[in-house]
């Protein structure tokens, strides 16, 4: 699990990923010696489509229409965490 965050000063109201999450987490596995080999990644919205598209396992949970769309074009798995014994 990896997240990336940039530290703001008091003054600023607005969260930002630096470079966006995939820059983030190549800086990341540049660092440490590492590749996207094996890498999952799971989310619920169609923001997250630049990661997605960039790892092995993409699967979208709980997603909005726009990435349950892209996702069932793609093949990916999408998954539901609210409705039980949904898959």
């Amino acid at each position: 699990l990896r997240a990336c965050f940039m530290t703001l000063p008091h003054h600023h109201h607005q969260r930002r990923w630096w470079g966006g999450k995939v820059q983030c987490l190549q800086a990341w596995l540049d660092e440490h010696g590492l590749d996207w080999s094996g890498s999952w990644f799971y989310s619920d919205s169609h923001n997250d489509l630049p990661l997605l598209e960039r790892v092995e396992h993409p699967v979208a949970v709980d997603p909005d229409p726009a990435l349950e769309e892209h996702a069932r074009a793609r093949g990916w798995p999408v998954l539901s965490l609210r409705e039980p014994g949904a898959e």
